[in-house]
């Protein structure tokens, strides 16, 4: 932010504003999903760098500004800009399909980043869809590995791991889910239900209190 910012301000100063346009915009733009003012969920996505993206476009427009100055550098400047257009389309082309339906693209995006939670989350469901108990619940492990604090993640992990009698793990997501969203009533059932499943009224008492205190 610091060399793009001042970068952008020293080139405005000196006049090349296409430059200073490049440097300028790109910090301005990636600021919403920066998660540098609030966490979005997502650490980098296609779609948050479509609008950013343009900066490389103005920075371009400003480099082939320059080399129209080099009579050196004209020539070799019009095959190498059609060289990296044709990549650029060719990439496009092969991406698109990919973006078919929401399945396409999220079963791509477990290939491409495994490490994205929203994708481990629909192969989740997937797997619930086909009846594939063990691989959903799987899917549902590594989803709140990656990314805890989705509050419909962690209900449903916990919810669906309730109902095939995993009450261990069902029960420490619960109470992990109390934690984090007190006032989810619905964290403090599946912790007391899956409590008492397992034997340990202890626990399933002090939930119960807990959750009565919520609703007070």
């Amino acid at each position: 932010v610091i060399a793009l910012v001042g970068g952008g301000i020293i080139a405005l100063a000196r006049g090349y504003r296409l430059a200073a346009l490049a440097l300028l915009w790109y910090p301005v733009a990636i600021l919403p999903v920066s998660n540098f003012l609030l966490p979005i969920g997502v650490v980098l996505a296609e779609r948050t760098l479509y609008l950013p993206s343009v900066a490389l476009s103005f920075g371009l427009a400003a480099l082939y500004t320059a080399a129209l100055r080099r009579p050196d550098i004209q020539r070799m400047l019009a095959p190498a800009l059609a060289l990296v257009l044709g990549l650029f389309a060719v990439r496009a082309l092969v991406r698109v399909p990919e973006w078919d339906s929401t399945d396409s693209i999220l079963f791509r995006l477990v290939k491409d980043r495994p490490d994205a939670f929203r994708g481990q989350w629909h192969v989740a469901r997937d797997h619930r869809e086909h009846q594939r108990a063990e691989a959903a619940l799987a899917s549902y492990d590594q989803a709140f590995r990656l990314w805890p604090y989705r509050e419909g993640l962690v209900q449903e992990a916990a919810s669906y791991a309730s109902g095939l009698g995993r009450a261990a793990w069902a029960r420490d997501v619960a109470l992990f889910g109390m934690q984090r969203w007190p006032n989810n009533v619905m964290f403090y059932r599946l912790a007391a239900g899956n409590s008492l499943d397992l034997a340990d009224t202890t626990t399933a008492t002090r939930v119960l209190r807990s959750g009565l205190r919520q609703l007070e």
